[in-house]
C-alpha cells in the first residue's frame, strides 16, 4: 500500500493582518457599533441589541426602562405596542 501524505498545518505567527482596504476596526456591541438599523423591539431585546449605555433622560442611569421609552419615541416607534 502506498503511504498517505498529510499536509502539515501551518501556524500563523503574529496573527492575522487586515488587508490594506479595511479600516482595521472591530465592530462591537451597542447601538452605534452593531451596524443594525434601529427597529421596534421590547425592552429586553433593546438591552441586548441597542442600549449600550444609552441615557436618553439624562438622569445618570443608562439603559433604564425610561431610556427605552425615549429611544423608541425618538425613532418614531410606538412603545405601547410592547407594554403589557
Amino acid at each position: 500500500m502506498a503511504k498517505r501524505r498529510f499536509v502539515t498545518p501551518v501556524i500563523l505567527s503574529g496573527g492575522l493582518i487586515p488587508d490594506s482596504g479595511s479600516s482595521g476596526t472591530i465592530i462591537g456591541h451597542g447601538s452605534a457599533q452593531t451596524g443594525i438599523d434601529p427597529y421596534p423591539c421590547d425592552y429586553e431585546e433593546w438591552l441586548t441589541m441597542f442600549a449600550g449605555g444609552y441615557d436618553g433622560d439624562g438622569n445618570g442611569e443608562p439603559d433604564t426602562y425610561d431610556d427605552w421609552l425615549i429611544w423608541m419615541e425618538s425613532y418614531g416607534f410606538d412603545p405601547s405596542d410592547f407594554e403589557d
